[in-house]
């Protein structure tokens, strides 16, 4: 017994049976979106960069400390207290640069800005700068409203850590590639290896 025609509506001829498009098979290996990134490579880093900051935040400013006290000026700012506010902003910022690439970045961003944040505050608060000076006698310098300018920065950029921090919460690596982007001979490899083969 034959099998009828299938006869296409309007033209009368039977219409020839077509094979189902193939559906393309997935790549075995998916190209990386970011280059890889290793906690442990970044800590060396981290550890030169925190150096650099003690010296800049703790070791110039104590040293500039005693030599105003030999001269007979006061600052209102003790070597402890720079040495507490300079440490930690130093280890906060070493311990954000080596966690970037883990979801702990922004937590340690909003801890380090905070820090730096409230440190600023402390200082608008403090005495100002006095210096007795031959034929003027005492001299008064405030930095106070400088200091709560500077505030602002850290404090701006609070907003960006909690952005991040809500990001990194709701999806897990979706900024990985924007900050840790492949480089151009990589990004060219994942580009060919991507492509489909030739027919």
């Amino acid at each position: 017994m034959s099998t009828p025609d299938v006869v296409e509506p309007g033209s009368g001829a039977p219409a020839s049976a077509q094979p189902p498009p193939a559906i393309p098979a997935a790549p075995e290996h998916l190209p990386p979106l970011h280059r890889p990134v290793s906690v442990w490579r970044r800590l060396p880093l981290g550890i030169a960069g925190a150096i650099v900051l003690i010296l800049a935040l703790v070791v110039g400013p104590t040293l500039g400390v005693n030599l105003a006290a030999m001269h007979g000026i006061s600052v209102g700012v003790s070597t402890t207290q720079i040495a507490l506010i300079g440490g930690s902003i130093s280890i906060l910022v070493m311990a954000r640069y080596v966690a970037k690439p883990t979801r702990a970045f922004g937590p340690l961003w909003i801890a380090a800005d905070g820090a730096a944040l409230v440190s600023f505050l402390f200082l608008s608060t403090e005495p100002a700068i006095m210096a007795n000076l031959p034929n003027y006698g005492e001299v008064t310098v405030s930095f106070g409203e400088l200091w709560l300018f500077l505030a602002l920065v850290p404090g701006i950029r609070m907003i960006g850590a909690i952005l991040t921090t809500i990001e990194d919460i709701r999806h897990p690596g979706e900024r990985m590639p924007f900050d840790f982007p492949l480089r151009r001979k990589d990004r060219k490899k994942a580009e060919m290896s991507a492509a489909p083969p030739a027919a």
